[in-house]
């Protein structure tokens, strides 16, 4: 069972980091083909370019909605506040212990090379 689990872990290591390189060019290629498209059209004419500029206003207006929504929610909801936290029979907090084999921890090293956002890059 232990090798099959080790096999499972080998084969899924380069997916898992194809994945998150994937993640990560998500938001750049759609950010960078936003601009080309209204850079575009506003080399084509004049109502074309007030065109561009009302679809680079909606895009714009949009995504501060959602941010603002995001932020409001979140101060709202506080999502994980009020967790129950590990504590131990003498008061202190411990450190949860994980049963990973060697394998899995070597994997776990190589696969933060490939982080799923640019940011954390």
């Amino acid at each position: 069972d232990e090798t099959r689990q080790a096999v499972v872990t080998i084969i899924g290591f380069p997916g898992k980091a194809f994945l998150n390189l994937l993640k990560m060019m998500v938001l750049p290629l759609i950010a960078g083909s936003m601009i080309a498209g209204v850079c575009a059209l506003q080399e084509t004419g004049a109502q074309t370019g007030r065109m561009a500029k009302v679809a680079l206003m909606y895009f714009a207006g949009t995504t501060t909605v959602a941010v603002m929504l995001g932020l409001l929610l979140v101060v709202t909801i506080r999502p994980g506040a009020g967790g129950a936290e590990w504590v131990g029979p003498a008061g202190k907090e411990e450190v949860a212990t994980t049963d990973k084999t060697m394998i899995e921890t070597i994997l776990d090293i190589f696969l933060k090379l490939f982080p799923s956002n640019i940011v954390a890059a």
